[in-house]
């Protein structure tokens, strides 16, 4: 690996400096891919010596175990965007945040996403999650992909290949340790005016700040809705569930359920792993006795676990 990567490859490098929650264990092989080419280096080089890994975004959406990854965490850093003037097309790097990718759509009068501004992540993580908000994902305006196959071959699919749900695709659903791996993203956008689209995306961010707890560190939303859609009803929705059994008050060692949304667990800045996960599984359970209604995780858990 160290041939491969150079001075790049850390060992046992704290994921707790690259999660939004501030929290995880050690990865034994920590490396941060800056160019499209570097990412497959790292993927390539791992898959070769049978290094278990995962490509991970901004760190947010995901729980870092304790005892950390036995293994290479690859941080999908790879940044290029552009437009295709030819079809108007937005073409980006899988590592593009995806704030950046909504502003750049603006800057270009291209509409589409700016419900979802606000969200951490980046614009791989977010279509492996299907991400979306008030009624948009982000694969209705997905038009390819380009991947790293489990074979080591570079493959351009239309959406349709990625098999999306809700807050999924089939390559969550798959999970596996040659799962293909985004590397570029193509969209297409609908022109308007520029000075619209900055309105709306001001709104946005004004309904985050309001609703959901930005300033604390978090992974953002725990669980989906068992609705199954962004846009269901109040009274169907993780947040209006948890909220309904009291999950406001509840908490376990450093983690603790927001005040402001049910669905959001902060780190007071004492919480481990252990802490958020066994929160979790107490919301889980609160939910299922007094509500009938079994949540999903959202987030994704990441290393060994007890």
């Amino acid at each position: 690996m160290e041939e491969k990567l150079g001075a790049g490859l850390k060992r046992g490098e704290p994921m707790s400096l690259h999660t939004t929650m501030g929290i995880g264990g050690p990865a034994k092989y920590y490396f941060e891919a800056r160019t499209v080419e570097e990412l497959i280096t790292a993927v390539t080089g791992a898959r070769e010596n049978g290094i278990d890994y995962r490509v991970v975004g901004m760190g947010s959406n995901i729980l870092v175990s304790d005892d950390g990854f036995d293994g290479l965490i690859i941080a999908n850093r790879t940044s290029n965007i552009s437009m295709d003037p030819d079809n108007r097309q937005i073409i980006c790097d899988s590592g593009v945040p995806l704030v950046r990718l909504i502003t750049f759509a603006a800057e270009h009068s291209l509409s589409g996403l700016e419900p979802l501004y606000g969200i951490p992540g980046t614009a791989g993580g977010a279509i492996y999650g299907n991400a979306g908000a008030h009624g948009v994902e982000i694969t209705q305006y997905l038009r390819f992909v380009t991947v790293l196959s489990g074979d080591g071959k570079i493959e351009k699919y239309s959406t349709s290949w990625l098999e999306a749900g809700y807050r999924e695709s089939k390559l969550k659903r798959l999970n596996e340790k040659n799962t293909p791996i985004i590397l570029v993203a193509g969209f297409q956008f609908q022109p308007r005016k520029a000075e619209d689209i900055q309105n709306e995306i001001t709104q946005y961010r004004q309904w985050r700040l309001k609703h959901q707890p930005l300033k604390d560190r978090t992974s953002g939303s725990v669980f989906r809705n068992p609705s199954g859609s962004s846009a269901g009803e109040k009274e169907s929705s993780a947040g209006y569930l948890l909220e309904s059994v009291g999950a406001k008050k509840m908490k376990v060692g450093g983690a603790e359920v927001t005040g402001q949304h049910a669905n959001w667990i902060r780190n007071n800045g004492r919480a481990t792993a252990a802490d958020i996960r066994h929160l979790i599984e107490e919301l889980k359970t609160k939910v299922a006795e007094k509500q009938q209604v079994g949540l999903k995780e959202e987030i994704e858990y990441i290393g060994q676990w007890q």
